[in-house]
């Protein structure tokens, strides 16, 4: 960098020179020489003074380019301890995973198959009930279809068969709410269990009620329909908390067996596990169906 300021320092005075001494030699026409020598001395104290400025201000651009290069210097500095710290980085990440590498112990759980596998099963026979009054809805409507019964015997039919179905699920999740209660392996949740069925249990006599309103054939429409369909959205409340603290109780077994296996990580297969290595990523949903189902032992 020096070496360039200098050089632009000798091109200045080479062109200022160059200029004077064009005019020494070739004096202008038209002047006294004395006058136009005087006129050309003043015009070099001139240029001198700007030159005096151009050295002055080179020097201060010569002393940042300086200050330039000595951050530079630190910066290199500072990147090449970047560079170390990330080659050793790269050496761990490549251990990982690899024959006597540390790795990462992965697992995961389908957890929508352990609901079906442990908890379903648990309701079994109310499900089947439930199931028969969908049936039997689904008969009734057929043979409407066909014109084997009038619209006055359809609707005095399927009235109370909707109300029957509700109270159906109504009992599904008040057997399985009975069998959390009786759980050993909820109990860390039976007081907000026994709270909820509190709550859940005046829905039962009022559908009943609705029931016998049905059977004697329902003379307000909309009236029905609309108690109708304030049981049904406290049924499905209780349904969506029921499900909840099912999934609950299948994330806290997962974790146990996670802990108890050395586990780092353990995915839920829904919506998460796209792909795995069967090699390296284990399937824990065996073991934790194991514990799930000992969660109802005593009240199966």
């Amino acid at each position: 960098m020096k070496g360039i300021g200098y050089a632009i320092v000798v091109a200045l005075v080479a062109g200022f020179v160059g200029g004077l001494v064009a005019g020494f030699i070739l004096p202008q026409k038209g002047a006294p020489a004395g006058e136009e020598l005087t006129a050309r001395v003043e015009t070099l104290e001139a240029k001198i003074g700007e030159f005096s400025g151009y050295g002055s201000r080179i020097k201060g651009v010569e002393s940042k380019v300086g200050e330039f290069e000595s951050k530079l210097s630190q910066l290199e500095g500072k990147l090449t301890h970047i560079e170390d710290r990330l080659g050793g980085l790269e050496q761990k990440m490549a251990g990982i995973g690899t024959a006597g590498g540390p790795g990462l112990k992965v697992g995961y759980v389908d957890a929508d198959s352990l609901f079906i596998k442990v908890f379903i099963p648990q309701v079994q026979a109310e499900r089947a009930v439930m199931e028969e009054k969908k049936r039997a809805i689904s008969e009734l409507q057929t043979r409407r279809m066909q014109g084997e019964i009038s619209e006055d015997e359809f609707k005095l039919q399927y009235y109370a068969l909707q109300v029957e179905l509700l109270l159906a699920q109504y009992n599904v999740d008040m057997s399985m709410l009975d069998k959390m209660i009786a759980s050993p392996g909820f109990a860390n949740l039976k007081a907000d269990l026994e709270r909820l069925r509190e709550q859940a249990s005046p829905a039962i006599d009022e559908i009943n009620k609705l029931l016998d309103e049905a059977k004697l054939g329902v003379v307000d429409e909309q009236a029905f329909m609309v108690k109708y369909q304030a049981l049904q959205n406290a049924f499905q409340q209780l349904d969506q908390l029921l499900t909840q603290i099912a999934a609950q109780k299948i994330v806290e077994v997962t974790q146990t067996v996670a802990q108890e296996k050395g586990y780092d990580l353990v995915l839920r297969r829904k919506d998460v596990l796209v792909f795995r290595n069967a090699e390296t990523v284990d399937d824990l949903s065996p073991l934790v169906e194991q514990r799930l189902w000992k969660l109802f032992a005593t009240t199966s």
